[in-house]
């Protein structure tokens, strides 16, 4: 009770004069209202304000009226077979969501003042405008940097800079603030400011100067690893794996490339973490006597908890599941160091008890949910099924019909064209051969009496894989033959040979089947290839998946038709009959799904009798 001299409470506000949220039901309710759209434009607005919340599956009373909701629901890239047939039809719905949600805000008002503004970029703009039509070597740059510098210009002016103020940190600062969407834009729009430099027209409204900025730069000193630290991790790699060391061949003859992967990815992730954090460490000190202190292991274990309970839209998040590696490759590293004793206990309980390292554990057994959900999708549509079987011809049509536009490609349609044929290629050796992961079909050799693919010469041949044990995840070597038939993968790894393969710049003397763009010695980067392959089978197949969930996905469909099939499946999939209780635990899901579905058809059975 308070005492009666106490001051009485303050009185709350009422709800009633507390600006309430704009939501989604009243961006509608403005749009019906508009009188300056036509009535198929109304109606399209109003269709995809709708659309928006079957998908989010939420009234629209409780959709907040906000940018940051489509930038972190609905990406340019986060197109979904189950929302939209297509990824064009997605980005349709992005804009005409976009569209009425920018005037809503009053967005496009601000904007519209802000660009009739004489400023800076006003300037900048009449100048390029008037000038860069007489200046022939500007015309490549018209259909993208000119569009580029005024979204850029957009951008800048809602954080009141100017052109002329632009400087390096300036650049990388607001690079790092600017949407997703449309940091590319951003990345060339900024190096374009730098060309224009040469022209008199447009050096007056330019920094004095140049800018310097480099995306690829901002994100490695954003994350640095001094060069003495991958040293120390190459050292430690060898005492971890000194065991399955040959000294005749002085290579590792247990360990394929996936091992040392996960351990750099656990190195770098956890000492960019740590880094990011106590960015006042002394680098000049070599890692162990770091990271093997006590207070630093105990720190350590603390982020990288922290960080899988971060919003699903922040870029540091990462799952228990891989917290779970890295932690356990990060004790292994500890033990190997003879790290503090009391430290590394408390680590090793808390893999054991810790609810997010269970949560982890629990999901290294099973398949990753994204995988999972790719892997529904195709369950829940025999047209998806069909598109994801037939990947390898669709994506050969796609790029023959780049070739019948009848004149020469640009340089742009020419990559596209190229990636296009690639992607071809590789679905051709995971459907029509095996599939292989990733990382083993980006390491396949064509040149060679050892070559890992050798072509057949002759169209009754079949074209062979040997892929040594050494290369591969289980060291089991893969063999696999694709054979001549009425699905003719061989006649797409042909054209691909032909056709694509001589556009990449060293394919002469390249020796790997999927050379990389600018090496002659090379293959493809596999993280490099990945990205690529997810946005051609967003944007040609309309069914967005990666190398991995290719793989994933014929073993499901296959494991659905043929559960009696586990052995050969499992072959395939390049396992041991040892190893089939794994294959059969890791795709128990598929049971679950029919197991379920044959309850509710029993249940169904008694309500009829």
């Amino acid at each position: 009770m308070n005492n009666l001299f106490d001051p009485p409470p303050p009185i709350p506000a009422s709800e009633e004069h507390q600006p309430k949220p704009k939501t989604f039901e009243d961006l509608l309710a403005h749009v019906e209202k508009r009188t300056d759209l036509s009535d198929d434009s109304r109606k399209r607005y109003v269709s995809s304000i709708k659309r928006v919340g079957d998908i989010l599956n939420e009234p629209l009373a409780n959709i907040l009226a906000s940018l940051d909701l489509i930038e972190i629901n609905f990406p340019i890239d986060g197109y979904d077979p189950n929302w939209c047939t297509t990824d064009n039809a997605y980005q349709l719905l992005r804009r005409r969501t976009l569209a009425p949600l920018k005037e809503f805000l009053g967005v496009d008002k601000a904007l519209e003042e802000a660009r009739a503004q004489q400023d800076g970029w006003y300037h900048l703009l009449d100048a390029l405008d008037c000038n860069a039509p007489d200046i022939p070597d500007l015309d490549p740059y018209r259909k993208t940097n000119f569009v580029a510098v005024r979204k850029l210009a957009d951008f800048m002016r809602s954080a009141d800079i100017q052109p002329q103020d632009i400087t390096n940190d300036i650049a990388n600062s607001k690079y790092l603030d600017c949407p997703t969407r449309i940091r590319d834009s951003y990345r060339r729009a900024v190096a374009f400011l730098d060309k224009l430099r040469k022209y008199d027209f447009a050096r007056p409204h330019l920094p004095l100067g140049s800018i310097g900025f480099s995306a690829r730069r901002l994100r490695q000193n954003q994350e640095p690893i001094p060069l003495d630290w991958q040293e120390d991790f190459d050292a430690i790699y060898a005492i971890l794996a000194d065991k399955d060391f040959d000294p005749v061949s002085k290579t590792y003859a247990n360990r394929s490339p996936e091992t040392q992967t996960l351990f750099n990815s656990t190195m770098n992730s956890i000492t960019r973490t740590y880094l990011d954090a106590h960015p006042e460490t002394d680098t000049s000190q070599p890692w162990d006597l770091i990271f093997a202190r006590g207070d630093v292991i105990t720190e350590v274990r603390n982020l990288m908890i922290a960080r899988c309970q971060l919003p699903d839209h922040d870029d540091r998040k990462i799952s228990p599941r891989t917290v779970r590696k890295y932690l356990s490759k990060y004790k292994r590293v500890l033990h190997a160091l003879d790290a503090d004793p009391t430290a590394l206990a408390a680590l090793t309980q808390a893999l054991k008890n810790n609810s997010f390292l269970i949560e982890g554990k629990d999901a290294e057994k099973e398949m990753a949910e994204a995988n999972r959900k790719f892997c529904e999708k195709l369950f829940e549509s025999k047209a998806l099924t069909k598109r994801f079987l037939n990947s390898p011809f669709a994506f050969q049509d796609a790029a023959l019909e780049m070739e019948a536009k009848g004149r020469a490609l640009t340089k742009m349609e020419l990559v596209k064209y190229r990636w296009i044929g690639t992607c071809a290629a590789f679905c051709a050796i995971e459907i029509g051969g095996a599939p292989i992961r990733c990382e083993n079909a980006m390491g396949l050799t064509l040149h060679g009496t050892d070559a890992h693919i050798i072509m057949p010469k002759s169209k009754k041949d079949p074209v062979k894989l040997r892929i040594p044990p050494g290369t591969v995840k289980n060291k089991k070597g893969i063999k696999v033959e694709i054979l001549p038939g009425k699905q003719d993968y061989l006649g797409v790894l042909n054209w691909y040979l032909e056709t694509i393969r001589p556009l990449y710049q060293h394919a002469a003397n390249n020796p790997y089947f999927f050379p990389a763009p600018e090496s002659a010695t090379k293959p493809m980067n596999e993280s490099y290839f990945s990205t690529r392959f997810s946005l051609y089978t967003r944007t040609v197949l309309n069914l967005p998946m990666t190398p991995q969930q290719m793989r994933h996905g014929q073993a499901s469909l296959l494991l659905r038709a043929h559960p009696d099939k586990i052995v050969v499946i499992a072959a395939r999939l390049g396992d041991t009959v040892n190893t089939v209780n794994t294959v059969l635990t890791y795709y128990a899901w598929i049971k679950e799904v029919e197991q379920m579905q044959a309850g509710q058809e029993l249940i169904a059975e008694m309500i009829d009798e």
